[in-house]
């Protein structure tokens, strides 16, 4: 297979298996911002597969804007600090920092996407370069991932791995 098939397929997994989690999360929890982030990472297990974060670059070389493109990249970065701001601003509370892990996971796994809508290109060197069997940016998706899986298992974050729920 493919690096790029399976850096795909790996962040779809991911994804999917993050909004699932932290969905029952918020069901067990009855929370309206859990159940928010639950669906950004769904969209995001979507998106990995439709590629739509590419869309905004393709539209910029094929209109001949690349040499404006300064215009395109600043909006998509302030509506990633407003949607990032939206998901960190009414954060969790201190008694509950584990929800807090899970919401830095998702804005964390934004703005890998963000970035890569923009197409910074030394940062795109830097996401596509190749350790193991993926690339960076799909070590990034794992982690994030994981993070929220953990989170999502736990009473309270501190120890890390202590009090999971049955």
């Amino acid at each position: 297979m493919e690096t790029h098939e399976t850096a795909r397929l790996i962040g779809f997994i991911s994804f999917t298996l993050a909004a699932i989690a932290v969905f029952q999360r918020s069901h067990s929890r009855d929370s309206n911002k859990l159940g928010l982030l639950a669906g950004i990472f769904a969209l995001l297990a979507v998106e990995v597969l439709v590629e739509a974060r590419y869309v905004v670059g393709n539209f910029v070389r094929v209109a001949g804007l690349y040499s404006v493109r300064a215009f395109f990249q600043v909006f998509i970065i302030l509506s990633f600090v407003i949607i990032a701001d939206a998901i960190l601003r009414n954060g969790s509370t201190k008694q509950n920092k584990t929800n807090r892990l899970i919401e830095i996971a998702a804005a964390s796994v934004l703005l890998t996407f963000f970035v890569e809508s923009i197409s910074l290109h030394t940062l795109d060197q830097v996401f596509y370069y190749v350790v193991g069997p993926l690339p960076i940016v799909s070590w990034l998706w794992l982690i994030a991932a994981a993070v929220a899986l953990v989170g999502s298992r736990q009473k309270s974050a501190l120890p890390l791995f202590e009090e999971f729920e049955p």
